[in-house]
Formats: C-alpha cells, structure tokens, sequence
C-alpha cells in the first residue's frame, strides 16, 4: 500500500507536466541528466527574451545619448491682440509709429542641454539595471526548468526499477504457479492458492502496465522540453554514497535579484534628487516676422538670439522629500525580503544536508535489510515449494523484498 501511495504521487507530479506540454521536434540521441537539461535550456522560448531585452537596453541608452546632441525645432505663429503699445506723448510735425495689432513670426530654435543634474545618467544606469533584472527574471527560469527535467529524469529511473522488481516478483510467482498446477493435479493444493497466485500476478500485471504509461509520459514531457524526438535515457551514476559539500543558498538567482532590485531604488532616489537640481542649457534663435526684435519696426524683418537659461525648482511642498522617503522604505524592504529568503533557503539546506548525510549513513543497513529480506523470499520460496507455506504468505514475502529495494531507490532519486 505504502509503495502504491508512493508511486501515485510521482504519477500524479509527472502526467500534470505532461498535459502541460505541446508536441517535439525530430531527433533521435541518447540523454545523460546533464545533456537533458543543457538541451532543455537551449529549446527553451524564453532565451530569445534574452536578446530582445538586449536590444531595448542597447536603443534605450542609444535614445538617452541623443539627449546630449543639440534640439532643433521650427516654430510659427500669427495672432492678433486687441490693444497694443502706444507712446503716451505727442511731437509736433512727428508722426510716431503705431505698432500692429497682429503679429506674424517663424523661427528656428537650437537648444543644447549643458546640465541636467545627471538625470541623463542616471535613466542609462536605470535602462542597464532593468536589462539585468530581465536576464535574472531568465535565470529563475532556467533553474526552475532544471528542476523539473531533473525529476522527470530520476522519475523515469523509479518507474523503471519499479517495473524490474516487478517482473522478477511475477517470474518468481510463474514458477511457483506452475508447481502449484502440478501438485493441484495430484490434489495436493487447494484452488485457492491458485487463485492466490492469478490473483497477484494480474495485479503485477497492471502495476507494470501504469509505470510503463507514466514513462512514456515522462519521455513526450522530456521530449517537448528539449525539442528532440525519440529521446533515450542514459542510466544515471549509481555511487554508494552522495557528496554533502555543497551549498545552494549561493546558487540561486533570486540573491542577485534583491541586489538588482536595491540597486533600482537607489537610482530611483538619486532620479528624485535630479529633478531638484538646476537645468541649465544654451539656445540659438533665428527667425522672420513682423515686428522682429524692433517692435516699433512695423515691417517684417529678420531677427536672432543667442543665450544661456537656467530653471531650479527651489520649493516642491516636499514632495520630492516625501518620494525619497518612500523609495527608502521600500529598499529596506527588500533587506527584509531578502532576511527572509535567505532564512529560508538555508533552513532547506540544512535540511537537504541532513537527509544526504541519513542517507549515505542508511545506505549499508538498507542494503543488509534488502539481502536478509531476499533470503526469506528465498526460504519461502522453498518452503511453498515443498508445500508447508500457503501462496499468500510467500506473495507477503516477495512484496517485502519489492518494497525494501524501491524504497531505496526512491529515497536515493529523492535525494
């Protein structure tokens, strides 16, 4: 029962991912663990997010440098006033001037930015940034696919040592079958232990039957991932014990994203403290209206201006203060998230290393319990052979040796 619960749960795991997944592409190969998932990682869709990011980091810094280079605009505007300037005096013999009531002007206008306070800077920094935390959002990814081409690799290895216990278990009860057919003849044996051993072997039967159909699941998901077809599975390396030197807390991509992210408050701050710093920029003007520079001028006429200009917001009713204010809390935040994350990672570490080092220590004891366990398959075996143990004993037997030998293998693919 145990070891049925256990294998409906790796089922369960696997046929979800396979229903999640499309049709392959033609290939044919043999798959180590790890030439699994470098395939997987390079069928992967998600990699051309890559090189489009790539590109919106690359035209965004491009945008930004443009900035530098000088503005040139072209302006034109008619209007008519209802009052105008007028001299409040009067010369005898002197007509003086009546300025227009409409006004007609187009100019041409260059501005070039001399400092902005490093806002500029500031927006590439953040364009780079953000190119950084696509590629992180990425690497999540990866190491999430890694995960599951890893248990859909070890799966298939449990289903297949699953079904090997199995038909050595089935070919055990075959024989004894047929001993039972020939002291039943001799009326020897009752029906029952017949029935007993049909019974069990159909049971067998299906059990191989399922396991077989969740390979083959597990082989259309493996195949999806890596865009190869009619992949073969290499047997994975069987040491006797699993090294424990290890440490996953570092490996993780989401460690470099609280980096990223703290990164992405700070220039948002100094972004913040840019907008209050002086703007400062040089213009050319040059243009053709009526009046020109000369308002008393009621002619049209050619006009140009050279100059420097500056603007400083010197008072925001702290709104600038209370954004800063905000940004930091948030960057604070994320050290907290990141207290948490790493509490949490480590708590698995210590965990997994904890269950490594049972393992390698259990590894002996397990495989004594396998070898004592066989060899009273082995007396059972006989002792239903000469007749003084019943048929549902010796299947009791036979199914502790199945047992013990999958636990083992479960637990070590766990692992």
């Amino acid at each position: 029962m145990r070891r049925e619960m256990r294998f409906k749960v790796i089922k369960k795991g696997v046929l979800s991912t396979v229903l999640a997944l499309g049709l392959s592409i033609p290939a044919f190969s043999q798959f180590s663990l790890n030439s699994l998932i470098d395939s997987a990682t390079q069928n992967y869709p998600g990699l051309n997010q890559r090189i489009l990011s790539s590109n919106v980091k690359q035209n965004s810094i491009s945008a930004l440098n443009k900035r530098y280079l000088p503005n040139i605009s072209i302006n034109a505007q008619g209007s008519w006033q209802s009052d105008v300037t007028t001299l409040p005096i009067s010369l005898p013999m002197v007509k003086l001037p009546e300025m227009p009531h409409d006004s007609w002007k187009a100019q041409l206008e260059v501005q070039q930015i001399i400092f902005d306070g490093g806002s500029i800077q500031n927006q590439k920094e953040m364009a780079s940034n953000q190119n950084l935390l696509d590629d992180n959002s990425l690497s999540s990814e990866l190491w999430q696919l890694t995960s599951q081409v890893t248990d859909l690799y070890y799966s298939y290895f449990i289903m297949n040592s699953a079904n090997e216990q199995l038909n050595a278990t089935k070919a055990v009860l075959k024989e004894r079958y047929k001993i039972y057919l020939t002291s039943a003849k001799f009326g020897s044996s009752s029906d029952e232990e017949g029935l007993i051993l049909n019974a069990e072997m159909l049971k067998i039967d299906q059990q191989v039957k399922e396991n077989t159909e969740t390979n083959e699941g597990i082989i259309n998901a493996l195949e999806v991932l890596t865009g190869v077809h009619s992949i073969s599975l290499a047997t994975p390396d069987t040491k006797s014990t699993i090294p424990v030197s290890f440490s996953i807390e570092n490996q993780r991509p989401e460690l470099a994203r609280f980096d990223l992210l703290q990164q992405r408050f700070e220039l948002n701050i100094k972004n913040r403290q840019a907008v209050k710093m002086p703007q400062v920029g040089a213009f050319i003007q040059t243009g053709y209206g009526r009046p020109g520079l000369n308002m008393l001028n009621t002619d049209f006429d050619f006009f140009a201006m050279i100059g420097v200009k500056a603007s400083w917001n010197l008072w925001d009713w702290g709104i600038t203060r209370k954004d800063k204010s905000v940004l930091s809390i948030q960057k604070d935040m994320i050290n907290y998230q990141r207290e948490v994350y790493n509490q949490r990672i480590n708590s698995q570490s210590e965990q997994l290393k904890s269950e490594v080092e049972k393992f390698n220590a259990s590894i002996l004891l397990d495989q004594q319990q396998i070898e004592l366990r066989q060899q009273i398959a082995n007396i059972a075996t006989l002792k239903f052979d000469e007749g003084v143990m019943n048929a549902a004993d010796l299947v009791a037997r036979l199914n502790d040796v199945a047992i013990s030998k999958n636990q083992y293998q479960i637990g070590r693919a766990h692992v």
